[in-house]
């Protein structure tokens, strides 16, 4: 590590004031690198840019500099009377971003000496200024993957990304460094690229900085038995048909104490479809639909519910969603509905309170006990800091200068 701190541009579409817990990733990063050697320069969109998408809850240490650019919007900009053509969001519809920042990216590389770049995915965009600065410059360059290429894991999409794909190869072919955030994930780019994705590649998981909790407190709500799912739900993927089965089941084991149970769905796209479902399972009033809310307002109900629950179908088998990391962080149980031997399912299976299923009958069972003793559980997590996530890329950083 080098004795003078050295500078990193990080090129990150998702970074505060822009809600939801994608901005996790980037932001911690940025916090914790100035302790092993590096000062993080992050280069990011005008506020303007996520409209009414914005959480001023994350406030940024005063020693990361941040600058911001003009972004244009495809949807937004490109459009007449509230309608755009589909092929002006190729790569993805923030592709007007690359005009603004690569000419501010080349002037702070020259302000602050930069000597290594960063780009986060999965804003396609983030990559290519990513490309285009390292062709300009020759810095060394890591392209970081928070996910996979959605074409890659859905069939649904591929024949609509093929200007995605053209240009992720761009960055296999050209990046110092692949980083993933998991092990499945790797191996589905290994792949479709070859070898070449292993001999430059390398797994920097997601995490929770225990921080995050520390100014919260538990706060119960009278004679409730709460589950909580935070995030979105689709209608493939992540739909919850067997959490919904295994309510159903619930409500027979409980009887009258079923009228306690209350599961808490926070998140966008959660409504009409699933609605429906609960409706027709005659389980609607234990069912409480609730729009995306501020980051920290998310983490208090979470905090605040007697088990967290997780729905991750087959075709995100190569992920792992952000939230469990915080889940794991808290003594609550925890029930991650997903398939065997998927991402989650290998991380979540070596911890204490957690029942990884997609068999509702199974799942009712343990929300039955999980009801009736209230138990709490201990678990070493030390590992998943972000922190020590920090570390793994800041010894990444070391390696390629």
């Amino acid at each position: 590590m080098a004795n003078v701190p050295q500078h990193i541009l990080m090129i990150a579409f998702d970074f505060p004031p822009r809600g939801g817990s994608g901005v996790e990733r980037t932001l911690k990063f940025a916090r914790f690198l100035s302790s092993f050697g590096w000062k993080p320069v992050v280069l990011t969109v005008n506020e303007s840019t996520h409209g009414d998408f914005v959480d001023h809850s994350n406030q940024l240490e005063n020693d990361i500099i941040v600058e911001r650019t003009f972004c244009l919007d495809a949807s937004r900009h490109l459009a007449f009377r509230g309608r755009h053509f589909e092929f002006s969001k190729k790569p993805d519809r923030y592709w007007g971003w690359a005009f603004t920042a690569v000419p501010k990216a080349m002037s702070l590389i020259k302000q602050y000496d930069i000597k290594c770049l960063w780009s986060t995915y999965p804003v396609m965009t983030s990559h290519i200024i990513g490309y285009v600065l390292n062709k300009l410059t020759k810095l060394p360059w890591i392209a970081d993957y928070r996910d996979p290429l959605q074409c890659y894991y859905d069939e649904l999409v591929y024949n609509n990304s093929k200007a995605a794909r053209f240009f992720d190869k761009l960055v296999v072919e050209n990046t110092t460094k692949l980083v993933f955030v998991t092990n499945n994930a790797l191996s589905l780019y290994a792949n479709i690229y070859g070898a070449r994705v292993l001999e430059k590649s390398t797994v920097i998981e997601n995490g929770f900085d225990s921080k995050n909790l520390g100014a919260l407190s538990r706060t119960l709500e009278n004679d409730k038995f709460v589950l909580f799912h935070g995030g979105s739900l689709y209608e493939t993927g992540r739909q919850p048909q067997v959490l919904f089965d295994a309510l159903k089941l619930l409500k027979v084991k409980l009887g009258k104490d079923f009228d306690k149970v209350k599961l808490n769905l926070l998140g966008a796209h959660n409504q009409q479809f699933n609605k429906v479902r609960a409706e027709q399972l005659e389980i609607s009033q234990a069912v409480e639909f609730k729009s995306q809310q501020p980051y920290q307002q998310c983490l208090q109900a979470m905090l605040n519910a007697d088990v967290l629950v997780v729905i991750q179908g087959q075709v995100f088998d190569n992920q792992i969603p952000g939230k469990i990391y915080e889940y794991l962080n808290t003594d609550l149980p925890i029930v991650v509905v997903t398939p065997n031997n998927s991402a989650t399912d290998v991380l979540v299976k070596e911890f204490p309170g957690v029942l990884s299923s997609e068999d509702p009958t199974e799942i009712a069972v343990f929300l039955v006990r999980a009801f009736t003793e209230k138990i709490r559980y201990v678990r070493d997590t030390e590992k998943l800091e972000r922190r020590e996530r920090t570390q793994e890329l800041a010894q990444l950083l070391d390696s390629c200068v």
